[in-house]
């Protein structure tokens, strides 16, 4: 008799810097390796500096992800798309943790191929780096935004 599949959350997040000397390899990442001008990498990290020195998305996320684990009972991972810890990372412990299906759930609401396609993007190419046997599978939420808990 075959044990029942493990399911879990995979909560997607933008990312950002943990402090400002993160900032440089931060917006290395959004932009795709292409070097940011050293202008604009000064006027971000003084922003970064006015908000305390760091993004608050991933203390948020990681707190909607206690709460939702605490309201559904699953195990809730944190994926970012430019930061640590990166979707790659989620998707390694999950199949490390032997997750057979995942609910992807992006933090933005609202569906939009340039933002929601690229968070598919790299939960796709982190699924497909996985040994074969261990892809979980995977059901990408695209949209809530017009959930009347949202609303």
């Amino acid at each position: 008799m075959s044990q029942p599949t493990k399911t879990a959350v995979l909560l997607l997040a933008y990312g950002g810097p943990d402090k400002l000397e993160d900032v440089p390899a931060y917006l290395l990442d959004i932009r795709g390796g292409r070097a940011t001008p050293q202008t604009l990498v000064d006027e971000i990290t003084h922003r970064y500096a006015e908000i305390g020195g760091r993004s608050p998305l991933l203390e948020i996320t990681c707190s909607a992800a206690a709460q939702l684990e605490a309201r559904t009972g699953l195990p809730v991972y944190v994926g970012m798309r430019h930061w640590h810890p990166y979707i790659s990372a989620a998707v390694q412990r999950m199949a490390a943790d032997g997750i057979g299906h995942v609910i992807a759930l992006c933090m933005a609401p609202h569906y939009s191929s340039l933002s929601i396609g690229a968070y598919r993007k790299k939960l796709d190419e982190a699924i497909a780096s996985l040994p074969a046997a261990t892809r979980p599978a995977v059901k990408l939420i695209e949209s809530w935004h017009t959930q009347p808990q949202y609303l």
